[in-house]
């Protein structure tokens, strides 16, 4: 019946179909009828054929375009992430010489130097030394401090000695305007030297010796002589000093009550004796009733 069912339905027929109350084959299709059925069957399957392709087409059209837009996205997405390496690349360089700026100009404010030439036909000498003698902190003041050191420039035969103001103490006091910076004259075309047989050079013009490192240490005596004796601090012996590399005041209460009391336990700022560096002039604090050096300066 099955079968019978399927070959029916191929040529056209009808499979118990009632006939006057019997069952029983139906009317046959005659051979035109046939004719016309093949063609029907035969367009249908090209139908179905050319629908199969149609789709197969579209789906693979479809799956193109997405791989397109995917490539698209991808290739979008590698722009992105190379630009995004260039900005980055961009901004790292710029740091880097933001950094490399910086550090040229640090390293310039560090490093240079003051101009040590000066011509020979103008420079004016100024000679350079500490006192043989020592001091407590009782010097009569940053004015009895000065008359030390001319005193002990006189003793020396040093020149222009005699003429009042010639030698002043490198010491600064309870007032700030008593600093070397603002009593000292400040030739620019000065050259400081020890008295030692060499004339051995310690700085040129005011900013020279306002500038660390001193060319040489200030360590020879009026007499031409080395330091020999006086209170030590890590291993150098001192001088009064209460004053800045830059010639400027060091501190309100290190100065022995304005250098007039030689007990403890008032305290006189000092220098290290021996040294180039901020040391030479700003170092320790020392008993007041210490024996202690003066760095002294022609004027």
């Amino acid at each position: 019946m099955i079968a019978l069912s399927a070959c029916c339905a191929l040529a056209g027929c009808r499979v118990g179909e009632s006939h006057g109350g019997r069952d029983g084959p139906g009317p046959i299709a005659d051979s035109g009828d046939g004719g016309r059925l093949d063609a029907a069957r035969d367009q249908h399957l090209a139908d179905l054929t050319d629908l199969t392709v149609d789709q197969r087409a579209g789906d693979a059209d479809a799956a193109d375009q997405g791989a397109l837009d995917q490539g698209t996205r991808d290739q979008g997405g590698a722009e992105g992430l190379l630009d995004a390496t260039v900005d980055l690349a961009t901004r790292d360089t710029s740091a880097g010489d933001a950094t490399v700026d910086v550090t040229s100009v640090d390293s310039t404010v560090d490093t240079v130097a003051p101009d040590s030439s000066v011509d020979s036909a103008t420079a004016v000498v100024r000679w350079v030394f500490v006192t043989n003698a020592t001091f407590q902190g009782d010097l009569g003041g940053v004015a009895g401090a000065d008359a030390k050191c001319r005193a002990a420039a006189i003793a020396a035969s040093l020149p222009g000695a005699t003429a009042a103001g010639s030698y002043k103490a490198w010491l600064t006091g309870a007032d700030a305007n008593s600093a070397p910076a603002l009593r000292f004259s400040r030739p620019a075309n000065a050259v400081y030297k020890l008295r030692d047989t060499a004339g051995t050079i310690v700085a040129v013009g005011w900013s020279g010796l306002t500038t660390v490192p001193l060319q040489a240490a200030i360590d020879v005596t009026e007499t031409g002589g080395a330091v020999t004796s006086g209170q030590r601090c890590n291993g150098d012996f001192e001088a009064f000093s209460n004053t800045k590399a830059d010639g400027t005041q060091a501190n309100v209460t290190w100065h022995c009550q304005d250098w007039t009391v030689g007990t403890s336990p008032d305290l006189g700022y000092t220098g290290t004796i021996g040294n180039t560096n901020a040391n030479w002039t700003q170092q320790c604090a020392t008993s007041c009733g210490s024996s202690t050096h003066l760095y002294c300066f022609q004027q």
